[in-house]
């Protein structure tokens, strides 16, 4: 649960939020082809 004291990040909004998107999509494509195989 997250709580309201968060440390703040740097400004890096759209370059770090779209890697961490393409990680976690990374991620759940090598599940389900692992899951396929």
């Amino acid at each position: 649960m997250p709580t309201a004291r968060r440390k703040r990040r740097p400004p890096c909004s759209s370059p770090c939020s779209l890697a961490a998107l393409a990680l976690v999509v990374g991620a759940g494509l090598l599940l389900a082809v692992a899951y396929y195989l």
